[in-house]
C-alpha cells in the first residue's frame, strides 16, 4: 500500500513532490499585447479567450490577419507551438487547451503560453492538471482579480502548485484520460459532420431552390416557376415574410443578482459563452432557481426554442433542450409551429454575416436590438416544403441532441476521474 505525507493540500502519495509551474516550464508567456487590424482576405489568424472550445480553437470565429502581422507575431514570440498548453487569464479564466494541432495561430495577451520542462512535467499531464478542479479552484481562491474582466497575471500563473508524480504515472494518467477525450472528440466530429449534412440539404433546398417537386425533381433546374419578391427572386408560393412571422421573439433578462436564492437551482441559463461551437445548450454555467425563473415569466423559453447571440458576440445560433431562459445578449425565437425549427435553426446561422454588418452600427459593440432583429427580412416558404425539410433534418437534429447528452456523461465522468488521479486518491499502477 503506498505511504501518504500531509501537505497544503492535504495526503497526497509519499513520492509525489509539490512544485510551481515556473520551476517545472522552460517558458511562461503570453500573446501579443496589441491586436493587429483584420483582413478578411487573410490567410493568417490569431487566437483569443473567446475562440476558445473545448480543447481546440474556433477557427470559424478566429480573426483573420495579415502576412505581414502573422510574422510579426511569430518573430515576438505569440506563435503557438505543438506541446504548448494554453491557459486563458482573461474573462473566462481557466480554458485549457493541449495543443497538437496542425494550423498556425498566433495569440493576444488574454491567453498564457505554457513550455514544460519535458524531462520533468509531461505537457498533457499540465494540460489535464490545469483543466482539473482541484487546481481550477486554487486559481480562484488565489489569483484571480477584478469582477467586472476577472484576470489572472502571469507572474501568478508561475506561481500556480502542481502536484507532480514521476514522469512514467504522469503519462499512464494522461494515457488512461485521453482515452476518454478520444471517444469524445469521436463524438463531437460526429456531431459536425450530421450538422454539415443538414446544412448542405438547408443550401440545396432554400438558397439554390433545389427542392423535390411534386415529381421528386430539382424544383428550380426542372423549370420550377420563379418570381420576383423583395428578397429578389423566389418560387412561387412562397413570399417575403420577417422572422417575428415565425414565432414570438424573446429578449433575455437577468434576475437580480442581489438575489442569490434566485440562482443556482436546476433551469439552464443561457449566456454567449455557453453558446460557443454548440447545436443544442445541454449545460449552462449559471443557472436559475424556480423562484428566480418565476420572476420573470415572460422571458422563459419552451424546449427546442431558437437562441441567437444579438450583443458583442453576434450570430451565434443555438437551440436549448430544456425550458431555460437567457441573458439580454440573446434573442430567442419561439417557433409558432413545431415544423418550423429545423428551418429557423439553419436560416439563423446563414443570417450570421447579415447580424454583423447591422449590428455594427459605427458602434465599438455589436448590438442587434430586439425589435430589429424581429423585422428582418426572410423567405417564407410554402409549409408543405417546412414540413417535408423538418421530417428529414429533425432527425439528425435530434441525433446531434442524443450525442450531446453523451458527452456531457463522459466528461462528467472524466472529469471525476480527472480530480481523483490528480490528487492521488486513485493511482494507475504500472
Amino acid at each position: 500500500m503506498s505511504e501518504w505525507k500531509n501537505t497544503e493540500f492535504g495526503d497526497i502519495p509519499a513520492e509525489w513532490k509539490i512544485q510551481t509551474l515556473d520551476s517545472v516550464c522552460k517558458k511562461i508567456t503570453d500573446g501579443s499585447h496589441f491586436s493587429p487590424k483584420e483582413d478578411p482576405g487573410g490567410q493568417y489568424r490569431i487566437g483569443t479567450v473567446k475562440d476558445m472550445v473545448e480543447n481546440d480553437f474556433d477557427l470559424k470565429n478566429c480573426k483573420k490577419i495579415s502576412k505581414k502581422d502573422f510574422n510579426l507575431l511569430v518573430k515576438n514570440g505569440c506563435k503557438v507551438e505543438k506541446g504548448d498548453v494554453l491557459f486563458s487569464k482573461d474573462g473566462s479564466i481557466g480554458n485549457v487547451i493541449y495543443f497538437d494541432k496542425d494550423y498556425d495561430l498566433v495569440l493576444l495577451s488574454s491567453i498564457a503560453i505554457l513550455k514544460s520542462n519535458t524531462y520533468q512535467l509531461s505537457g498533457k499531464f499540465l494540460y489535464y492538471y490545469l483543466k482539473s478542479n482541484f487546481s481550477q479552484y486554487q486559481v480562484r481562491r488565489n489569483f484571480v482579480s477584478g469582477s467586472a474582466l476577472p484576470r489572472v497575471v502571469l507572474k501568478d500563473i508561475k506561481k500556480i502548485k502542481i502536484l507532480l508524480p514521476s514522469l512514467s504515472e504522469q503519462n499512464r494518467i494522461s494515457d488512461c484520460l485521453s482515452k476518454i477525450d478520444d471517444k469524445i472528440d469521436l463524438l463531437r466530429h460526429q456531431n459536425e459532420t450530421l450538422e454539415q449534412i443538414a446544412q448542405t440539404l438547408f443550401k440545396r433546398w432554400f438558397v439554390e431552390f433545389e427542392f423535390p417537386d411534386e415529381n421528386g425533381q430539382p424544383y428550380k433546374s426542372s423549370g420550377g416557376k420563379m418570381v420576383p419578391s423583395e428578397l429578389g427572386e423566389i418560387p412561387e408560393g412562397w413570399k417575403a415574410s420577417k422572422i417575428k412571422d415565425y414565432g414570438s421573439i424573446v429578449c433575455g433578462k437577468t434576475p437580480s443578482k442581489k438575489r442569490k436564492d434566485y440562482f443556482n437551482g436546476e433551469i439552464p441559463f443561457i449566456k454567449i459563452p455557453d453558446m460557443h461551437g454548440k447545436v443544442f445548450i445541454i449545460k449552462t454555467e449559471d443557472t436559475l432557481s424556480k423562484k428566480g425563473s418565476n420572476t420573470q415569466k415572460t422571458k422563459v423559453l419552451p424546449k427546442y426554442s431558437i437562441n441567437v447571440s444579438c450583443i458583442a458576440t453576434v450570430g451565434l445560433v443555438t437551440i436549448n433542450s430544456r425550458s431555460s431562459h437567457t441573458n439580454q445578449q440573446i434573442n430567442s425565437i419561439i417557433p409558432n409551429k413545431d415544423f418550423y425549427l429545423s428551418f429557423l435553426y439553419f436560416a439563423m446561422k446563414n443570417l450570421a454575416k447579415y447580424l454583423i454588418s447591422i449590428g455594427s452600427g459605427g458602434s465599438a459593440t455589436l448590438n442587434v436590438n430586439t425589435n430589429t432583429f424581429s423585422n428582418i427580412d426572410i423567405r417564407k416558404p410554402k409549409e408543405i416544403i417546412l414540413k417535408k425539410f423538418h421530417s428529414q433534418v429533425f432527425q439528425i437534429l435530434k441525433k446531434i441532441e442524443l450525442n450531446c447528452y453523451y458527452l456531457k456523461n463522459l466528461k462528467e465522468v472524466r472529469d471525476t476521474l480527472l480530480l481523483k488521479l490528480m490528487s492521488g486518491q486513485i493511482r494507475i499502477i504500472e
